[in-house]
């Protein structure tokens, strides 16, 4: 849990610092805005290419090593999403 909730974190904490709407990022990341407001609410993962999109873009702030360790089952479901299957996208 800590890696995927410190990912979202660090994540929104980006947005927020940049002053970036998820729409934005979803532009510069060449996904779906729909796409983007599912990661960034922990409703889907990244793909690990994503990640690695994601952690360019944010210069090293969102390490693509934390959505890694999610897909690779080492790290709890979050919480509030408890029961619901996580998708990549």
């Amino acid at each position: 849990m800590v890696g995927v909730s410190l990912g979202l974190a660090r994540l929104r904490t980006w947005l927020a610092r940049q002053r970036t709407t998820q729409r934005d990022l979803a532009r510069r990341l060449g996904i779906d805005a729909g796409q983007c407001s599912r990661m960034v609410n922990g409703r889907n993962l990244p793909k690990l290419t994503l990640a690695g999109d994601i952690e360019r873009l944010t210069g090293g702030y969102v390490k693509a090593s934390a959505w890694s360790m999610a897909h690779a089952g080492a790290l709890p479901e979050l919480p509030e999403h408890r029961g619901r299957k996580r998708r990549a996208v």
